[in-house]
């Protein structure tokens, strides 16, 4: 009798050990193979004909990261929520990072899910988590932008404290030139624009960047934006997708279509007017297509490549891991059940 017991004990010693291996090896693949694996499915980003470094500008636009906060998200789940969250950006940016080795790095507005309505202490909070999510590189100069969800605008009123909130952390010039390349900050919100104090530079990249998208929207103010400006290219977020949009200067309407594929553009043909709407990097946004936009320009050539580095999937990560929960307390059920019957027939054939 003994002896059956200690063999049944080792079988279920050597069942949990596989089990266990088995969650073990699943954390590997779910935590760091799969994030791997999804780099080696994105597209190329370097520049094509170029001679030296310095004509080859790579560039990544992030959009509407929106790092969740503590209002809206309450209760035991939210501990999870901050750290799964906030650690899934953090990880698929710093692979963006490495993979692309940009000389420029753009926020295209709503970095902060409840930055609007946050309190001094709460906007801390939530901002030096946001520099732990994107930690700056050297030599690296990050661009930011304000999105609704920074100081409102869109069923929130924008007021001047959320303005000057948003500034104490991320206030910088609304012209900012990167090697060739100069950004132009659009404020479709305020309807605000830089003021220019000199002439547009002929031999520089003119980018303009928005969080909300421009060219969906034709008005006065977008004419007068694209007419002052000169535009080589735009990028905006918001949306949360990932989109290409371009019109033919001097109409209203134009053509949209979904950024699956990496797009060549000649930045040099201003009769054509390009956009490129930048999908969110969160999983928390509602939608499976996240990724960030990296952009190659040959700033002698004028030619761009623009791609989506495609993000896995969170939260078909999350329902495997409920799924091996689920199958561990069944296990470990069914094990509790067989043990129990076995003693209680045991009693019954003593009796």
């Amino acid at each position: 009798m003994k002896l059956k017991l200690s063999r049944f004990l080792m079988h279920r010693r050597k069942k949990k050990n596989l089990f266990f291996l088995f969650v073990f090896i699943s954390l590997i693949s779910v935590e760091y193979l799969t994030y791997y694996l999804q780099t080696l499915s994105w597209p190329d980003t370097e520049c094509t004909e170029v001679t030296t470094d310095e004509e080859c500008m790579k560039l990544i636009f992030v959009a509407d990261p929106q790092l969740i906060g503590e209002e809206l998200e309450t209760g035991f789940k939210s501990i999870f929520s901050f750290w799964d969250s906030d650690r899934y950006v953090k990880r698929t940016f710093s692979y963006a990072m490495v993979n692309v080795q940009p000389q420029a790095v753009v926020f295209l507005g709503d970095l902060l899910d409840e930055g609007s309505i946050a309190s001094e202490e709460a906007h801390k909070r939530y901002v030096d988590r946001f520099k732990w999510v994107f930690p700056e590189q050297k030599n690296v100069p990050y661009i930011y932008l304000p999105g609704d969800n920074d100081i409102g605008g869109e069923g929130d009123p924008m007021t001047r404290l959320k303005i000057q909130k948003f500034e104490k952390h991320f206030g910088q010039p609304d012209i900012i030139r990167v090697k060739g390349i100069t950004f132009y900050k659009i404020n479709r919100m305020r309807y605000q624009f830089p003021k220019l104090t000199h002439a547009l530079p002929e031999n520089e990249t003119r980018i303009i960047v928005s969080h909300l998208p421009l060219l969906t929207h034709p008005s006065p103010f977008i004419d007068h934006i694209v007419e002052k400006f000169e535009p080589n290219l735009i990028f905006s977020g918001h949306e949360h997708v990932a989109a290409h949009l371009s019109i033919v200067q001097g109409q209203r309407l134009g053509r949209t279509e979904a950024l699956v594929d990496p797009v060549e553009l000649e930045l040099d043909q201003f009769q054509v007017i390009n956009e490129i709407m930048v999908p969110t990097c969160s999983y928390r946004m509602g939608t499976v297509d996240m990724g960030y936009a990296a952009v190659s320009i040959n700033t002698k050539t004028q030619r761009a490549t623009v791609v989506i580095l495609a993000l896995p999937d969170r939260f078909r990560q999350l329902y495997f891991y409920l799924g091996m929960l689920i199958v561990l307390i069944l296990y470990y059920l069914a094990i509790a059940t067989f043990v129990f019957f076995r003693k209680y027939f045991k009693r019954c054939i003593y009796l």
